[in-house]
């Protein structure tokens, strides 16, 4: 019976070193006590090195659970750990069943690879010319038998006519070992009779003594997927580049070293670049295109401060008109941020330009019929005045009432001005008018101005009003000198324009109101209307030119022209409305008191007789002229053109010398620069120079008038009172070159 018992034990021991699984023996502290064969191979070490290890104490139970073993030699390993408990010699013990898992685990992991890149596995040996395919492999396939087998040359049938040959080749290269692997993406007939793409890698696992492969192994991935997306996105880059190519702005990408690396027709059409011309590197910030047009510059500030910019440029070809280029710069970064190309879009805006200029020709036109209309109404009205003046000046003449006469005479005159006034701003409009320096400045009461516009704008508030059935009631308060400096029919102007305004704005008649006052320093001009109002956010607009609420029959130049003159004296427009309620337009403009200058020069007696010599080729002109001067106690001789005037001037000493302007032969610009040359060389002041033009603002800039040493210019027509004060003036200043 021992002996029986010890044969036990040791067929015992023979089985759990030989056990597949290892077997491990902890005592009751988890030290390994007994371990096999197959737990020397799971933890990489011999059984007398493994023995007296401490293992821990794995909870004992009927499940299993899994635990990482890290071997000495390899990798960690994964096992399946199942415990049991026995006594030895009183003391609790555990045996311990490990699996080794890991290859399966890897497996699972390999499968769930496969299964996730939708691979399909096949392997072929060379011995029986089979080629054993995976499930998947068929489904790629489209095979209906299962198993799925087919020989080399099966395979080979399969394969498109033209991928043959580069499929073989890459084949034998590797069955030859030149290659690690076969890897071709190539297209294979399927069970449905139809091709499709496929991507094929193997590797010979085996080969025989002589090299040969024995055995293949191969995975192949369906393509289909992939190659419609391929499809998609070159049919997409084909609609995207002739989308771009054939809009009409231009467009140009441009990589971090400011090459030009693409650009479609428009861009090309516009800078004139062949196809030849593109193919070659193009450096955006040194190509004479680019630096012509100034579009470098924006490229380049766009690429330093990393910034979109828009700009308009001017591009004038070799041939042809000059472009207006509008230019929009965008920066192209990377992740991080940083600038690594540029994209720009160019249009070629120079038809809207010639539009918007079109129009405003158009509107300029339109603006200059309804002013030359309203000229007209103007001129027939001064000379029906002018007329009845004199008309009624004659009557009393002739009756001897010579304070009527008087009286009449300067009604006559008055109006004259008036006239011209209506000329001077005619020019105006057209830009040919006197500029601001060259006017003749003048201190006059602002009341009696406005008192003229508002007789003189009758037919705008009360005439037409009558006429459409409404009445207009204008009420005035005027105070008394409120003397200002400037033109007055600059003045006149403003408060027409203004008046004009405050008729039109109410279309239902009401009250219209026209005020001036004195305050602190200033003189107050004030329109005030009962009419529509002015929309909500329009008090800004109304001062900018052609804008205007009034729809075509409107200009919209009034009250930027008015605003223009009142900030060139040195005043202000504010303007308060509400919608359908009053509307209020104030002028601010500086006091002015009358100088002792102007005091003395107000008569026009307030110099010595002088010596005058006068220059025009209008005889008549010259003949009032004279004849006027010489009513005053002046000595005048006259000259009707420039070197008659020269000759008389080198025999004659003259205190005043006034001078037409524009003459035959020889202007008076140059009449006086030689009158400057001759008092130069006779080493004699300069006689004082005066110039007389109906020419208007087409008179020259003041550093002319410098060098032409004339003292000033006056515009025609001028009363001759008026002309004296304005010598007198001048005289009185004797600073040559002054401008009024």
């Amino acid at each position: 019976m021992k002996d029986i018992n010890m044969e036990l034990k040791v067929s015992c021991a023979d089985i759990i070193n030989h056990s597949l699984d290892g077997i491990i023996v902890l005592d009751s502290s988890g030290v390994i006590r007994l371990s096999n064969q197959a737990a020397e191979r799971i933890f990489g070490i011999p059984s007398d090195q493994l023995a007296g290890q401490s293992f821990g104490m794995p909870v004992v139970g009927d499940d299993f659970s899994e635990i990482e073993i890290v071997s000495k030699n390899g990798p960690i390993r994964l096992a399946e750990i199942r415990t049991s408990e026995i006594f030895v010699d009183g003391q609790k013990w555990t045996i311990c069943s490990l699996k080794d898992v890991s290859v399966r685990k890897v497996t699972e992991q390999l499968n769930l690879a496969i299964e996730t890149a939708n691979l399909g596995l096949w392997e072929w040996h060379s011995k029986t010319n089979l080629a054993k395919y995976d499930t998947r492999m068929g489904e790629i396939l489209d095979l209906e038998s299962d198993p799925f087998v087919e020989t080399f040359e099966d395979w080979q049938s399969r394969i498109h006519p033209e991928d043959f040959s580069q499929v073989m080749e890459c084949w034998n290269a590797h069955a030859r070992g030149l290659t690690p692997s076969f890897e071709m993406e190539y297209r294979i007939l399927t069970g449905a009779d139809s091709y499709k793409p496929i991507l094929d890698r193997a590797r010979v696992s085996s080969r025989d003594m002589d090299g040969a492969p024995l055995r293949v192994l191969g995975a192949v991935m369906d393509m289909t997927e992939h190659q419609q997306a391929l499809e998609a996105e070159q049919i997409s880059s084909v609609k995207y580049r002739a989308l771009v190519d054939n809009i009409p702005i231009g467009m140009m990408y441009v990589n971090k070293h400011g090459e030009l690396i693409h650009c479609n027709r428009t861009f090309r059409q516009i800078f004139r670049l062949t196809t030849s011309e593109q193919a070659k590197p193009v450096n955006v910030f040194e190509n004479k295109v680019f630096v012509q047009s100034g579009l470098n510059q924006l490229l380049h500030e766009s690429f330093l401060e990393a910034t979109e910019l828009s700009s308009e440029v001017t591009y004038s070809p070799r041939k042809g008109k000059a472009l207006c280029l509008k230019c929009v710069i965008q920066p192209i970064s990377d992740l991080e941020g940083e600038v690594v190309g540029l994209q720009g879009l160019v249009e070629d805006i120079t038809g809207q330009k010639q539009a918007q200029k079109m129009i405003l020709d158009n509107e300029k036109l339109k603006a200059i019929a309804d002013l030359a209309s309203g000229v007209a109404h103007n001129f027939n009205n001064l000379l029906q005045l002018i007329v009845g003046s004199v008309s009624v000046a004659l009557g009393h003449l002739e009756r001897g009432n010579t304070s009527e006469l008087r009286h009449q005479l300067e009604k006559a005159l008055d109006n004259a001005k008036l006239g011209a006034g209506t000329v001077r701003r005619l020019q105006d409009f057209a830009s040919i008018s006197v500029s601001s320096e060259l006017q003749n400045d003048e201190t006059f009461d602002l009341s009696q101005v406005v008192n003229n516009a508002i007789e003189m704008s009758r037919p705008w508030w009360k005439t037409n009003a009558q006429l459409k059935g409404i009445s207009i009631d204008l009420g005035r308060d005027l105070s008394d000198n409120l003397l200002v400096r400037g033109h007055k029919d600059d003045l006149f102007e403003v408060t027409m324009n203004l008046i004009k305004n405050a008729a039109e704005a109410m279309p239902q008649g009401g009250r219209l109101t026209v005020s001036t006052k004195p305050e602190k320093d200033n003189a107050l001009l004030i329109v005030q209307d009962s009419g529509v109002g002015i929309p909500k956010g329009s008090e800004e607009k109304i001062f900018q030119p052609f804008w205007t609420t009034k729809g075509y029959q409107s200009c919209g130049l009034g009250l930027p022209s008015s605003l223009g003159i009142v900030r060139r004296y040195g005043g202000s427009i504010s303007v308060t409305s509400r919608r359908g309620e009053a509307t209020r337009f104030t002028v601010t403009l500086p006091l002015c008191g009358i100088s002792s200058l102007d005091a003395s020069v107000a008569s026009g007696h307030n110099h010595e007789n002088l010596r005058i010599l006068c220059v025009d080729d209008d005889v008549p002109i010259l003949e009032v002229l004279k004849e006027g001067l010489e009513m005053y106690g002046h000595e005048a001789e006259t000259a009707t053109n420039g070197f008659q005037a020269i000759e008389i001037y080198k025999r004659r000493h003259f205190d005043v010398i006034i001078c037409d302007l524009g003459m035959p032969e020889m202007t008076g610009w140059e009449v006086g620069t030689e009158v400057k040359k001759l008092c130069s060389v006779k080493g004699i002041p300069k006689t004082p120079f005066f110039l007389l033009t109906g020419w208007g603002g087409q008179t020259e800039s003041k550093l002319k008038i410098l060098e032409s040493g004339v003292d000033a210019v006056f515009t025609k027509p001028v009363s001759l009172s008026d002309l004296l004060k304005l010598i007198g003036r001048h005289l009185h200043q004797t600073r040559p070159g002054d401008i009024h």
